[in-house]
């Protein structure tokens, strides 16, 4: 990375960090409940946190839900570190996640092509991206599971020239098979 960082491309980075969170909580921020299956992802969440196990029965539409447990164990925590409402937690952090995945490409941008400008304004377009923010501002596996993708994916470029990434590669790519199917799916297609 031959360029020295400076303070303007760390402040370009976190306007566009903040500018895709912003985008992703406005829907959270604006609506009682923010996505298309919110009900059955607090419903698990609910059954996990009242039986105290992982794997929980479920028995409404869809049969794999309860199977990628990523999006309520990181809500329960929250909710049990901080006392707020599980709703509230699921609704408003998971933005958050969501956004925070714009930071990790521009790192995995940074890692395949060591130009600032182009990872900027990779992160920039990923930011506004319609089908990215709208599929990363709910509470949804799907969300959990970009993140753990595109951390994999940085970490997987890393292993490849220092194999002291060996560690966050395997436990990322764990997180990820708990998060989410089909974004498993698309990162052993990447990789």
């Amino acid at each position: 990375m031959g360029k020295k960082v400076t303070g303007k491309h760390v402040y370009a980075i976190l306007l566009i960090l903040t500018l895709a969170i912003l985008i992703r909580s406005l829907p959270a921020w604006t609506n009682a409940a923010w996505g298309g299956d919110l009900g059955i992802y607090f419903g698990i969440a609910s059954r996990m946190l009242e039986s105290k196990e992982i794997f929980v029965d479920y028995d409404g539409w869809g049969n794999s839900y309860q199977y990628f447990p990523m999006l309520y164990i990181i809500s329960l925590a929250i909710h049990l570190i901080t006392g707020l409402d599980l709703m509230t937690v699921m609704v408003k952090f998971a933005p958050i996640l969501g956004g925070l995945t714009v930071l990790i490409f521009y790192f995995i941008i940074m890692e395949l092509t060591r130009n600032r400008k182009i990872a900027l304004t990779s992160s920039a377009l990923l930011a506004v991206a319609p089908f990215h923010v709208y599929q990363t501002s709910h509470a949804a596996p799907l969300t959990v599971g970009h993140l753990f993708m595109l951390l994999s994916i940085l970490f997987f470029i890393k292993h490849r020239e220092d194999r002291k990434y060996l560690f966050p590669l395997a436990l990322s790519t764990f997180l990820l098979v708990l998060s989410h199917h089909l974004t498993t799916y698309f990162y052993m297609i990447t990789i």
